[in-house]
C-alpha cells in the first residue's frame, strides 16, 4: 500500500509486519463490542515514530479513524514500563481540562485480544515535527506555535491533580531522589539484556546530583515533553493534542521544562527527514526565525507557572536529564538486542548512548564546581532520605502515617504544635493544631477529614510540603479553631469546644533543620517481639519513626492579626528573638491504647542545642524502656547511656519515671519536670521544666480510652557536669522552651 497522500508531517504510517504484527480479526471484535460507534472496517497501519510503545491507525477515510496504543510484545525489562492502564487513566482524566489530549474510548488489559494490553482513542489529524526548527512554518507561525507549546506545557503543571482523580498517579514529592534510584536500578537490568547494550558508569553522576538536590515542587509531569510528541493543528499554529504519556507521574515539573529546552543545545537538521529529533543550536538565521531564545522560553514560563527566573538549579536540571536521556536511550539498545524495538532507526538511537552518558559525566563536574551542600545527616538504623516522605499502607487497616510539628518564639514563647495522621485504609486523617498565646489562653482545633489516599500530607486546611527531605518543611493551615480562655476546660471538650468563640487561624510556616534527623526507619525482617513495652511501641504505635530539630520561619494569624513572625533567615537581625521547634514524623500499624503509658520531653535552647527525651512505661506502672539525646550542632548527637524522670503534679508531690497520683490518674495537670541525663564517659546533664501552659487532650476512639497531656514548657539546663562538649557546656544555666508530652491509659478514671 502506498503512502496516504492524506497522511500530515509526522503522522505518516507503514504496513505491519513481523513481531508487531497483531490479529485483526480479534481487534475488530473487540473494537465492536467496546468502542461506541465503531462500524468498521479494521484496516491496522502502524504510525512510523514511537520508539517503545507500537502504536496503530485503525481505519482509513471517509469512516472514523481510532488509534492503538499497545505495549510492546515479548520481554518487558522493568515492571513498571510500558503501562497502558496508567496513559489511558491519565488522558481520561486530563479530558475536562485545559490540557488538550485525545479522547480515550475503551482499555483493554486482556493479553489475548491482540498479545499485549492497549487502549483506543481518538485520531487528531494534524501536523507532529520532528524538528524544533519547524522550517515548514513562517517566523510568525513559529513564534505563535512556541508560545502556544509552553501555555500547554504550563496548563499540564497547572492542573490540580488531586482534584482530577490523579492522587495515587505518582508518590507526592522526592521525583529526583526516587529516579536517582530508580533510573540506575533500570540501567543495571538493562545491560544485563545483551553484552552489546552499551554501559553507563552512573556512580559519580548520581553522587554530584544528590548533593545538589533543588527544592521540590510537586505537579503533573508528562515527563517527555518535546515536538514529536505534540500534534499541532494541521494548518493552524496551536497545539490540538498531546501524545505518549508513558513516562507521566506526579513528579517535579522542571523536568518537562529542561526536556523541551534541550532543543537549544540540540543540533539543527536541515533534513526533512532526520533520524533523530533536531534542534535549532545552529540553524541558519535564528535570529530572525520566529523561534524564542531559551531566556524568552523560560520566562514565559515563569510568568505562567510562577516559578522563578532565573533559576539557581538550572544546571542541575539540565544535568538529570542528559544522564537520564542515557539511560532511555541504553534502553532503545536493549530492546534492538532483544527483537522488540517499534522503531526502524533503533540502532542509530543506540549509539546516542555512551555519548549521552559522556555529556552527563563533564556536566556533573560543572555542577560539582559550584560547590553543593550535603543532605543533612541521618542518625538511626535503616533511614533513608525517601523516609520523609510517605510510605505504602501496607494493606494494614490501622496504618497510620503522622507528622507533628511544634514551634516557639524563644523570647516572648508564643508558639504551638500540630500533627496530621493519615488513616487512609479507615478513610480519614486526624488533624490538631493548637497555639498557646501569651495571656494564658489557647486555640485549638481537631478534626478528622476523610481522605482517601496516604500520599502526601492534604487535609483539614492543613498541608505539609517536603521542600528538602529532611532538611526544609512548609506548612500551611487556614481554618476554623476554638479560643479556648482557660485551656484546663478541654478536660470536657465538649462543653468548652461549645461555648468559647470561633476564630479564623492562617499558617504559613518554613521548618529548617538545625539538627540531625534521629529515628529509626522500618525494618526490612521482621523481629519476634518480646512483649516488651517498646516491642508494642514499635508493632502497634510506630513501626518506624524520625524526630528532628528546626528553625521555624513564616506567620500565624489570628482573626487577623499576627500573633507569632520571624522573617527568613537571610532578614534576620543578629540577636533577634528566634523561632525554634521540632518535627516528628512516625509511620506504620497505630491503636493508642497500643502502650500504657508515655513521657516525651522535647526543647531547643538555642540552634546549637536541642534535646528529645522519652520513657515507655510497662503496664504495671514501671519504666520499661529509656530513650535521650541531645544534638550538637546540625551533624553530631550525644546519646545518654541513662535517662531518669521526675514529675510535680498538682498535688505538689514529687513522682519518679512514670508513676504519677493515683487518686487522679493523670486527670489533673503535670506543673514540672526534671529529667536528668548519665552518658557513658560519666558526664552528666539535668534539664528542668516549669510548666507555662496545659492542654487536655484524650482519644475516646480506641479501644482503651487515651489521656495526652500537652505541657508547654520552658526549660532551664541547671547542671552540665563532666561534660566535654563545648557547646553543651556554654548552655548551662540557659534557657530555653518546648513541649512535654504525657501519655496515659487510665484503669479507672473516667473521660
Amino acid at each position: 500500500m502506498t503512502q496516504d497522500a492524506r497522511e500530515l508531517p509526522g503522522q505518516e504510517t507503514s504496513e505491519v509486519s513481523g513481531s508487531l504484527s497483531i490479529d485483526v480479526a480479534r481487534l475488530d471484535a473487540y473494537l465492536r463490542k467496546e468502542v461506541d460507534g465503531y462500524t468498521g472496517p479494521t484496516v491496522v497501519r502502524k504510525f512510523g515514530l514511537g520508539q517503545s510503545n507500537p502504536t496503530y491507525l485503525i481505519g482509513a477515510p471517509p469512516q472514523k479513524q481510532y488509534v492503538v496504543r499497545a505495549q510492546p510484545p515479548g520481554q518487558k525489562m522493568n515492571k513498571t514500563a510500558h503501562r497502558m492502564d496508567r496513559e489511558y487513566d491519565v488522558l481520561k482524566a486530563l479530558g475536562g481540562t485545559d490540557v488538550p489530549v485525545p479522547k480515550v474510548y475503551a482499555l483493554c488489559m486482556d493479553e489475548s485480544v491482540i498479545g499485549s494490553s492497549f487502549y483506543v482513542m481518538e485520531f487528531c489529524r494534524g501536523r507532529i515535527f520532528k524538528r524544533a526548527s519547524m522550517d515548514e512554518m513562517t517566523p510568525a507561525d513559529r513564534a505563535a506555535a512556541y508560545t502556544d507549546t509552553i501555555r500547554v506545557m504550563a496548563a499540564i503543571h497547572n492542573v490540580d491533580w488531586r482534584a482530577a482523580g490523579l492522587v495515587d498517579y505518582g508518590k507526592c514529592g522526592g521525583m529526583y531522589y526516587r529516579q536517582l534510584s530508580s533510573l540506575t536500578f533500570v540501567s543495571k537490568s538493562q545491560e544485563k539484556v545483551s553484552p552489546k547494550v552499551p554501559k553507563i558508569k552512573n556512580s559519580k553522576i548520581v553522587e554530584v546530583l544528590k548533593n545538589h538536590m533543588p527544592p521540590d515542587s510537586v505537579g503533573l509531569t508528562h515527563g517527555d515533553f518535546k515536538f514529536d510528541n505534540l500534534v499541532f493543528h494541521p494548518t493552524e499554529p496551536r497545539i490540538i493534542a498531546v501524545l505518549d504519556w508513558e513516562l507521566s507521574t506526579i513528579g517535579h515539573p522542571m523536568l518537562d521544562l529542561v526536556t523541551l529546552a534541550n532543543v537549544y543545545d540540540t543540533p539543527y537538521s536541515p533534513d526533512p527527514s532526520p533520524k533523530s529529533i533536531g534542534g535549532v543550536a545552529g540553524m541558519p538565521h535564528l535570529d530572525a526565525s520566529g523561534i524564542p531564545t531559551e531566556q524568552e522560553m523560560l520566562t514565559q514560563y515563569a510568568r505562567l507557572t510562577g516559578r522563578p527566573y532565573p533559576d539557581p538549579d538550572w544546571l542541575f536540571y539540565k544535568t538529570f536529564y542528559i544522564w537520564r536521556g542515557a539511560v532511555i536511550v541504553q534502553g532503545i539498545a536493549a530492546r534492538l538486542h532483544s527483537g522488540n524495538a517499534s522503531n526502524k532507526h533503533a540502532a542509530k538511537y543506540a549509539r546516542f548512548a555512551p555519548i549521552f552518558a559522556g555529556r552527563a559525566l563533564s556536566m556533573a563536574k560543572q555542577l560539582a564546581a559550584t560547590g553543593g551542600k550535603a543532605p543533612p545527616k541521618l542518625i538511626g538504623p535503616n533511614l533513608a532520605m525517601m523516609d520523609d516522605y510517605t510510605h505504602s499502607t501496607e494493606g494494614i487497616k490501622n496504618f497510620n502515617e503522622s507528622v507533628y510539628f511544634n514551634f516557639f518564639d524563644t523570647e516572648s514563647h508564643t508558639g504551638g504544635f500540630m500533627r496530621l495522621g493519615n488513616r487512609a485504609n479507615e478513610g480519614y486523617a486526624e488533624r490538631t493544631l493548637c497555639m498557646f498565646l501569651p495571656d494564658g489562653s489557647a486555640v485549638f482545633t481537631y478534626g478528622r477529614p476523610k481522605i482517601t489516599s496516604n500520599n502526601g500530607w492534604h487535609a483539614g486546611g492543613l498541608d505539609v510540603k517536603i521542600v528538602r527531605p529532611m532538611a526544609e518543611v512548609v506548612t500551611t493551615f487556614a481554618g476554623e479553631a476554638t479560643l479556648i480562655r482557660n485551656p484546663l476546660d478541654l478536660f470536657d471538650p465538649k462543653e468548652a469546644l461549645g461555648k468559647e468563640p470561633k476564630v479564623h487561624v492562617e499558617l504559613a510556616l518554613t521548618h529548617c533543620n538545625v539538627g540531625p534527623c534521629f529515628g529509626k526507619g522500618a525494618a526490612k525482617k521482621k523481629k519476634k517481639a518480646s512483649g516488651s513495652a517498646e516491642d508494642k511501641l514499635t508493632e502497634n504505635f510506630s513501626k518506624a519513626h524520625t524526630e528532628q530539630h528546626n528553625r521555624v520561619f513564616g506567620t500565624v494569624k489570628i482573626d487577623g492579626r499576627t500573633v507569632l513572625a520571624t522573617p527568613p533567615p537571610e532578614a534576620v537581625e543578629a540577636g533577634a528573638a528566634k523561632v525554634l521547634g521540632l518535627r516528628d514524623h512516625s509511620w506504620g500499624p497505630r491503636s493508642w491504647s497500643a502502650i500504657s503509658c508515655y513521657r516525651w520531653i522535647n526543647g531547643s535552647i538555642n540552634e546549637d542545642v536541642g534535646f528529645a527525651f522519652s520513657i515507655l512505661g510497662n503496664p504495671d506502672g514501671t519504666v520499661g524502656s529509656t530513650h535521650g539525646i541531645i544534638h550538637v550542632g546540625d551533624r553530631r548527637m550525644m546519646m545518654a547511656a541513662e535517662v531518669s524522670l521526675r514529675t510535680k503534679y498538682q498535688d505538689d508531690v514529687w513522682y519518679a519515671g512514670v508513676d504519677s497520683p493515683s487518686e487522679f490518674k493523670v486527670l489533673q495537670p503535670f506543673r514540672q519536670m526534671e529529667v536528668t541525663l548519665r552518658f557513658g564517659d560519666g558526664g552528666v546533664v539535668v534539664v528542668d521544666g516549669t510548666v507555662l501552659s496545659y492542654i487536655p487532650l484524650r482519644n475516646s476512639k480506641s479501644a482503651k480510652p487515651v489521656r495526652i497531656g500537652e505541657g508547654h514548657v520552658r526549660y532551664t539546663v541547671s547542671k552540665v557536669e563532666g561534660v566535654s562538649e563545648p557547646l553543651l557546656q556554654k548552655v548551662a544555666g540557659a534557657t530555653g522552651v518546648g513541649i512535654s508530652e504525657y501519655l496515659d491509659t487510665p484503669k479507672e478514671a473516667k473521660l
